[in-house]
């Protein structure tokens, strides 16, 4: 959508959303469908029932990869922002409550506490490793630290007073990852999983549908789990579309904050939306400098001062 025509649509929804402050509901509706033909957005009907998820039993409604809602109501809200701003996600999460970005503030960041379910059976001693690794990546990359509480394991379930991130066995072919600092009201919106919890199913693996991507190994996979810990959101809803209605082409986006341009190296790009096929998710040269606008430079970065005698 060009930048004309995206001014031209704010003025439009603004008039509407006036109209609709006065309890005026047909007449938002009127306006949504009018939006939907002239910029040939998909109808409400149609994105709910493609986002539509059981998970344990569960109705969710899943849109943009990791966003999930538990209501047609929430669903629609969320529809309907888009439709109007043409919003969608970027780098890093904002609390829309207070404008600050979703992080481990001051000494937390450098001291992020982990257990690794012991429900993870035979391949928990392989967990423990792997996900060692991808948090020495981002270790490397930042001014953050994760510490391992094994003596946690055996009630690893979601975080507390005495761990920050649980990682749990997850569905069915697939992960998922929540900040613990994730603000409580922003819930369901985001995985279907308590707070602070890293869920990764180990005990399917190598997934079925990662054929098509030979290099995405389960470190790779903890990697992009963890930046979502860390307060990154996908990156690949910033290039060409997967997704319906819109794509985010440059304007504020809805509960997001830029920290680069746009990057298909990301570990935070699923290589199924138009990224690269051949990544193993490593972390990018501009997934640094976009976490390093959160936390800073890793300690080890700095240069002690050489002092004269």
């Amino acid at each position: 959508m060009s930048k004309s025509i995206l001014s031209f649509l704010t003025i439009v929804v603004g008039a509407a959303l006036l109209l609709a402050g006065c309890g005026d509901d047909q007449q938002e509706a009127e306006t949504i469908s009018v939006l939907q033909r002239q910029y040939s957005v998909e109808p409400f009907e149609a994105y709910r029932d493609r986002a539509l998820r059981i998970i344990d039993g569960k109705r969710l409604y899943q849109v943009e990869w990791d966003l999930f809602y538990s209501s047609e109501k929430d669903l629609y809200d969320h529809y309907r922002s888009r439709v109007e701003q043409d919003v969608d996600k970027s780098t890093a999460i904002v609390d829309q409550s207070t404008g600050q970005h979703v992080l481990f503030l001051g000494t937390t960041a450098v001291n992020i506490r982990y257990c690794v379910s012991t429900n993870f059976g035979s391949q928990h001693d392989q967990v423990v490793a792997d996900i060692a690794v991808a948090t020495k990546g981002w270790q490397d990359t930042a001014n953050v630290r994760f510490k391992y509480v094994s003596s946690r394991d055996s009630n690893c379930a979601q975080a507390d007073s005495q761990i920050d991130v649980a990682v749990i066995q997850g569905g069915s072919a697939s992960a998922c990852a929540t900040p613990p600092s994730l603000p409580p009201a922003t819930l369901p919106v985001w995985c279907p999983n308590p707070l602070g919890s890293l869920a990764i199913d180990y005990a399917s693996w190598r997934w079925s549908w990662l054929s098509s991507y030979p290099n995405l190994q389960a470190i790779g996979v903890l990697r992009h789990e963890l930046g979502h810990i860390l307060g990154l959101r996908h990156e690949h809803v910033r290039g060409p579309s997967c997704e319906s209605p819109v794509v985010c082409n440059g304007s504020a986006c809805l509960g997001s904050d830029y920290l680069t341009d746009y990057d298909v190296n990301s570990v935070m790009h699923y290589p199924q939306c138009q990224g690269v096929a051949t990544t193993s998710w490593p972390i990018s040269p501009l997934d640094g400098i976009g976490i390093r606008k959160l936390y800073g430079m890793p300690a080890a970065w700095y240069v002690a001062p050489v002092l004269s005698g």
